[in-house]
Formats: C-alpha cells, structure tokens, sequence
C-alpha cells in the first residue's frame, strides 16, 4: 500500500516536469507570486499605493476599534449577567439574607467593572408560603472609542429571581 502511494507522487512530480511547471516540492508558485507582489508595491515609486492605503487605513482603524468596543460591552454584560446569578445561586442555599449582604455579595462577583458605578437592589416577594427575592444590576457603559464618534452609553441591566430555602 505504502509502495503504491509513492509510486503515485513520484507520477505526479514527473507530469509537473513534463509540463514545464515547477517541483511542487520545492515551494508553491503562489508563494512566490505573494512575494513578487509585496516587493512590487514596496518599490512603487508613484505612490498610488500609498495614497489607496492613506484612504483606507482610517476606515480599517475605525472597524477595528468599534469591533473591539462592542466585544468589550459584550464582556462587561456577561460579567454582570454571571455576578447577578451567581449570587442567586448564594440566596437559594439561605434561609435568611439581608439585603445589604446579597448587595454585597453581588458587588464582590463582579469582574472587570467599578462596583460604584453599579446600581444594584433586592425585592422580596412572598407568594404563599414561598419568598422569593428578585436581585435587580444594572451598569451604564460608557464606550471606550465610540464615544468620540457621539455614541451614546448604553444601559446594561439584568435580573434574577430566585426563592429563599424553606425553614424544615
């Protein structure tokens, strides 16, 4: 098996040659073509390439940053997402909390975020024998480069509602 597969590569280097093509071995030709290019607009010496690239750089740069903002408010949503039900997740193992100690709780989950920009609240709701506490973040971000362009913050906010473990 091993015999035939050789025998087969050997075919295809000789039909390259026969060809007048080159040995794929030896590198690609579109290696090659790259490299002719990139000396070639190295060289120019009119400056058209300059100058198409003068124009387009901004462009680029703008895409690039707005990509890297919005990718940032995404991180900052998800870190305030995952510190709202994480301390959910604290308050179903409790049979009593304070407030002021879910706040506070919330506030040490938070990753990446200044806690005193963050507004956070507890409502308690008792529906039969049940209390559930309802566990209110919210965070205004202010965009990091878009914001020179007069964009305005947006508003992240989540919410989690879970119950207090019944007394047995």
């Amino acid at each position: 098996m091993m015999l035939g597969s050789l025998n087969a590569a050997k075919r295809a280097v000789q039909l390259a040659k026969n060809r007048g093509g080159a040995d794929p071995r030896r590198g690609s030709a579109a290696r090659r073509r790259w490299s002719l290019a990139a000396a070639g607009f190295i060289a120019a010496r009119r400056g058209a390439a300059v100058v198409e690239f003068a124009f387009a750089a901004p462009v680029l740069l703008l895409a690039m940053l707005g990509i890297m903002d919005f990718g940032y408010l995404l991180w900052n949503r998800h870190s305030l997402e995952l510190a709202t039900e994480e301390s959910g997740r604290m308050v179903l193992t409790q049979q009593t909390i304070a407030d002021d100690a879910i706040i506070a709780d919330l506030k040490s989950r938070i990753l990446n975020i200044d806690t005193g920009a963050v507004t956070a609240s507890v409502v308690r709701e008792t529906i039969g024998a049940t209390t559930f506490v309802t566990i209110n973040a919210s965070y205004t971000y202010p965009f990091l480069f878009a914001g020179f362009l007069g964009v305005d913050p947006v508003l992240i906010s989540t919410k989690t509602r879970v119950p207090l473990r019944q007394t047995d």
